[in-house]
């Protein structure tokens, strides 16, 4: 289980690199910002998704944790902040999107 929170935090870097090289592509290549317009609903069930795979792990953590001999703080500290910087790039993103 927690390879799935390994995961998150790879694709939470790897995203915003991968977004700087996809720009500078689309610079290179002369396409206009205009030209490409993100799919609002896809967007939407993909943020949420990921969202709602971050509580289902927080919550299994915390039931874990309670379950065990003893309980680990940084487990659970570590799952809440996953699941706050995915909320927060969830709803910074979906501004973005409102407002294009």
């Amino acid at each position: 289980m927690a390879g799935m929170l390994y995961v998150i935090i790879f694709l939470a870097i790897v995203m915003p690199i991968l977004r700087v090289i996809g720009n500078k592509w689309r610079r290179k290549k002369g396409i206009e910002e205009k030209d490409m317009k993100p799919n609002k609903r896809v967007e939407r069930i993909l943020l949420n998704t990921l969202l709602g795979i971050a509580i289902a792990l927080l919550v299994f953590v915390l039931v874990l944790n309670l379950l065990a001999d003893f309980f680990s703080w940084i487990w659970v500290g570590l799952h809440v902040i996953v699941v706050l910087v995915v909320y927060f790039s969830r709803f910074i993103h979906l501004r973005r999107l409102e407002r294009s």
